[in-house]
């Protein structure tokens, strides 16, 4: 029947949206980062939802300065796509610092926990095995040296208390 209206009969309107979250964060090389040079980074997003995600925007973003790097790509239904991002660590003196990793876009999504994610960068360790070798080879002439003087017969008068 035309006219007819039903107003108690509700109308559900199914929508879908993108899910997406980051799966990983890996470094191109297989090393940590240094201080001093640039550094490529690898993020991988997966998209669990039921329609693409058009434009998707991967930001890195050293905490507290304003060094950045991103990359805009489209994450199609049930893929994972690696964004490839340079960080500049070249103005940075050895410290510790924390990159965040966001997910920005239309189709990014509201939860925290996966279009979030931070690393953190220390200063690399010093790897000087020549100190470190001499130190021990100074302290064992040391201990040595000692033991004998320690153990040594020396020249005591008999009955005499040292």
């Amino acid at each position: 029947k035309t006219g007819v209206s039903y107003p108690d009969i509700p109308i559900l309107i199914k929508s879908s949206a993108p899910v997406l979250k980051i799966n990983e964060v890996m470094s191109q090389s297989g090393s940590d980062p240094t201080f001093g040079s640039t550094h490529t980074f690898i993020v991988r997003v997966e998209n669990t939802g039921l329609v693409d995600a058009k434009y998707v925007t991967v930001n890195a973003t050293i905490r507290g300065t304003n060094v950045s790097a991103n990359q805009t790509m489209d994450v199609l239904v049930g893929q994972e796509v690696d964004f490839f991002l340079n960080v500049d660590f070249t103005s940075f003196n050895p410290e510790q610092i924390e990159i965040d990793f966001t997910l920005e876009g239309d189709d990014a999504g509201d939860d925290p926990d996966s279009v979030y994610k931070r690393i953190t960068l220390r200063s690399p360790s010093i790897d000087d095995s020549t100190a470190t070798g001499a130190i021990m080879w100074v302290l064992l002439a040391m201990l040595l040296i000692a033991g004998w003087y320690l153990t040594k017969g020396g020249s005591r008068r008999p009955g005499a208390p040292f």
